[in-house]
């Protein structure tokens, strides 16, 4: 499990649902196991947005759901999340030397 990069990603129901204590609560588990714990940088400017109600911190991507679920992801939850994978893959390749794999950036 050391050469694994996990990233939690989340989506509780209401708008105070733990997204951020559910997040840290993992992580001592996941630094007994040796892995690197990467989050969602504040270079992803989805995080400073004030025109919407939206998921994602510092600690990782989340979305916020309805109980019912009938709250989708938002294109910036979205958007938060394909940042997070791209970040993860940079630094995964960092630290491998990149051997292990190749990066494919894609769009966005």
């Amino acid at each position: 499990m050391a050469n694994i990069q996990p990233t939690p990603v989340l989506s509780p129901p209401p708008i105070i649902g733990g997204q951020e204590s559910t997040i840290l609560s993992m992580i001592p588990t996941l630094l007994h196991h040796g892995m690197v714990v990467v989050g969602l940088p504040y270079s992803f400017e989805g995080q400073s947005r004030y025109d919407e109600i939206t998921g994602g911190s510092p600690y990782g991507a989340s979305t916020i759901t309805r109980a019912d679920g009938s709250r989708t992801p938002s294109e910036n939850e979205l958007a938060g999340a394909r940042f997070q994978g791209r970040h993860i893959a940079q630094i995964a390749a960092k630290t491998s030397g990149g051997r292990a794999f190749q990066v494919d950036m894609g769009p966005g």
